[in-house]
């Protein structure tokens, strides 16, 4: 399920990672000595590190040795791994940083503000962990999450959560198929995919404290303003909008075939949707009830320094 058009690396801003990387790990100046520079990456990021690496060595007297590696085990080897083959770099996800900078695997980053000002402020706050004081262990370079997918034979991008109702129920009803917005679940649930649902009525996982930082103290889950609007599920699940039996690959079947006129996926089902020849469009989730924004989780990748890279000497 995991696509290379996932990864969307903007040259410049890889770039700007790598160079913040690479500086805060050695906290030096410029040199012409001879060094060299590690970086794990998995399959599908691995051309694109080392286009962007090289690109960013070139000149600088630092030679780079871009390791491929499955994604998952990255996560776990590096904390484990032999000193001299160790990276300075990985290439990682956000949800990561958590257990690695408790367990000492990657340092914090402490870029300028001008090269944090070329960052969203999201996609930093991703790789940031602390509830009294957020320091930052990662530079994002890429971005995902689900989004809304529109099959525009049957049906408009909806210009509200009712808008899309109706269009759904209309067009489940013309093609006949079991619903109306294709969204994964099946008989495990995919807290994940449903999230636009879950914050649109009113939920959160964690809040945020005085600081403006993750509070797990504050957990959105049972809030009143959320199960006063919960049985909406239930109407939906009824009507037909939604159905908790379908998976993932049901959901992406009903949409590629037709059958359903709106989608809930990523990047990672984008080949599979234009290959079918269904004329789609993409866009954000409605607001659900006035007054609350409906958002998806957000996936972020990018580079995170290892315990590892003062010893190689890597200066920038």
């Amino acid at each position: 399920m995991f696509s290379s058009r996932r990864l969307r690396v903007a040259a410049g801003l890889a770039v700007t990672a790598l160079a913040a990387v690479v500086a805060v790990s050695s906290g030096t100046s410029a040199t012409s000595q001879s060094t060299k520079l590690v970086i794990w990456a998995d399959a599908d990021r691995v051309p694109a590190v080392t286009q962007v690496a090289n690109a960013w060595a070139a000149g600088k007297g630092v030679t780079v040795e871009v390791v491929q590696k499955q994604m998952g085990p990255i996560r776990q080897e590096i904390a484990t791994v032999a000193v001299d083959t160790a990276p300075d770099v990985i290439v990682g996800a956000h949800d990561w940083v958590g257990e690695l900078s408790a367990n000492g695997s990657v340092l914090p980053l402490s870029p300028s503000a001008a090269t944090k000002k070329q960052f969203p402020a999201y996609a930093l706050n991703s790789f940031s962990y602390g509830t009294a004081i957020k320091k930052l262990y990662g530079a994002p370079v890429a971005l995902e999450n689900v989004a809304l997918f529109t099959n525009t034979k049957l049906a408009k991008v909806p210009t509200s959560f009712a808008d899309l109702e109706r269009q759904a129920l209309a067009a489940k009803k013309k093609t006949k198929g079991q619903v109306g917005l294709a969204v994964q679940q099946g008989s495990g649930g995919d807290a994940y995919h449903m999230y636009p649902f879950f914050s649109g009525l009113g939920g959160y996982i964690f809040g945020t404290n005085k600081a403006g930082n993750l509070d797990p103290s504050d957990i959105g889950v049972a809030r009143p303003k959320l199960l006063k609007n919960a049985g909406l599920i239930d109407k939906w699940n009824k009507e037909g909008l939604i159905r908790s039996q379908v998976a993932w690959d049901s959901a992406r079947d009903l949409f590629t075939k037709g059958k359903a006129a709106y989608y809930i996926t990523g990047p990672w089902f984008l080949s599979d949707i234009q290959k079918s020849g269904v004329k789609y469009a993409i866009s954000g989730f409605p607001q659900i009830v006035p007054g609350i924004q409906s958002a998806p989780f957000l996936g972020v990748q990018g580079f995170m320094v290892t315990k590892y890279s003062a010893p190689h000497g890597v200066e920038s």
